[in-house]
């Protein structure tokens, strides 16, 4: 299908207002191959976030804070910021070799900077908000099946103590979480296999082989770069930035807000309750974008949600010392757990935001160069995601001293 014109400047509308499109015919998605690149889509929230209910409590465990609970959020901001920046290593290169061999193969060893463009293959100009309004759904349900995973497996020796008696479970009480993550992940990638159909004309990526090869020169990789770089996709993924940079303290504060004792600023939930709220929510996202996000984005416009989506984080962020004030004032009870739903509804607003400009970075590249373009901005965001979560922990429960050496390096 179509994807996005190959001419673009700085006066080119990179989508046509919400009231043109409801006139025009709007082409059917193609159900299974949509269906698999969702599927890829939950490999990210599953294994990105099945440490989250644990990873405090693994933490507080370790020699290495030396009994000071204060510590936990420096070192499990370090462990979670390691899967963006490995993320960031990778992906721009991933992006580019998919638009030379290919969408599958690629997909088939990294998704980053794949899955999107594969999306906007599959899709035109008037399916598109549709096709990128379900990716909210898939990204839901991997945060509840992640979570889920991660409060419910974890020390299996406590929690299912007739099943798994041995010493190993003792020692690595967070294995089975981890396994379960990678088995789900291996079973989509054997789907996907089998049944995922190449969305790149081989036309065009036998061209490109034809005309590079895949090892380029640090030249010929500034010259790609330069030719990508055009203002409308420069925009698109500064927007892009701003947005995961701040769910990216989003989601790491919140985890270790509900974690942390009462009398350290948190909420004090174990691990099971913790995989519970945020699989809660992750289901209550799954709903939401099913039956919502498409007729929101057609009434109202990606720029309108967008801007509302982003903007809900300044609340969002308000309440977090409102949460623990009402938790060290009357305990949890129904001040606390009516802050954590108002929390949670605002985050609804925060996930609607990611369909709009997955549409725009998708619109405003070259088709010849979207696998690049969708990488180039995934790296940008991992880079920046490397500092969310392990600065504003920081700020918020680390040392000052530990947090000024972080900064300068």
């Amino acid at each position: 299908m179509n994807t996005s014109p190959t001419n673009v400047d700085e006066e080119t509308p990179l989508l046509s207002s919400p009231k043109l499109r409801q006139k025009g015919q709007v082409t059917p998605l193609p159900k299974l191959q949509v269906g698999i690149a969702l599927l890829l889509e939950l490999c990210e929230p599953i294994t990105s976030q099945v440490i989250y209910p644990f990873i405090n409590e693994l933490v507080g465990n370790l020699d290495i804070i030396g009994g000071d609970k204060r510590k936990v959020g420096y070192y499990a901001g370090l462990i979670e910021s390691l899967f963006f920046a490995t993320e960031a290593l990778t992906t721009l290169q991933w992006g580019r070799l998919s638009d030379r061999t290919g969408r599958k193969p690629v997909m088939l060893l990294g998704l980053f900077g794949v899955k999107k463009s594969i999306i906007g293959e599959l899709t035109d100009t008037s399916n598109r908000a549709e096709a990128y309004a379900l990716l909210p759904v898939a990204w839901a349900a991997g945060v509840t099946v992640g979570p889920l995973i991660g409060g419910s497996l974890s020390n299996p020796h406590k929690r299912f103590p007739k099943v798994f008696t041995h010493q190993f479970w003792i020692d690595y009480p967070y294995f089975l979480p981890c396994l379960a993550s990678a088995g789900i992940v291996f079973a989509f990638i054997i789907i996907t296999y089998f049944f995922f159909k190449e969305t790149l004309p081989k036309r065009e990526w036998r061209s490109m082989l034809s005309e590079s090869t895949l090892t380029d020169s640090p030249r010929e990789i500034q010259s790609s770069l330069r030719e990508i770089l055009v203002w409308p996709v420069l925009i698109s993924i500064a927007n892009y930035i701003s947005l995961a940079f701040l769910d990216i303290m989003l989601n790491a504060l919140l985890p270790l807000l509900f974690a942390m004792p009462i009398e350290l600023g948190g909420l004090g939930f174990d691990p099971p309750t913790i995989g519970y709220i945020l699989g809660s929510y992750g289901a209550a996202v799954g709903i939401f974008s099913i039956f919502f996000s498409a007729k929101i984005l057609r009434r109202f416009g990606e720029k309108t949600v967008f801007s509302a989506g982003t903007a809900s984080f300044i609340p969002i962020f308000l309440l977090m010392p409102a949460m623990s004030i009402c938790a060290r004032t009357w305990g949890v009870g129904a001040s606390v757990w009516t802050l954590v739903s108002i929390e949670l509804l605002l985050m609804l607003m925060v996930n609607m935001a990611y369909g709009p400009i997955f549409i725009y970075i998708t619109a405003s590249a070259d088709r010849r160069s979207l696998g690049a373009t969708n990488g180039l901005s995934q790296t940008s965001v991992s880079v920046h995601a490397i500092a969310g979560g392990y600065v504003f922990y920081q700020s918020m429960f680390g040392e000052k001293k530990e947090l000024m050496i972080e900064v300068k390096c």
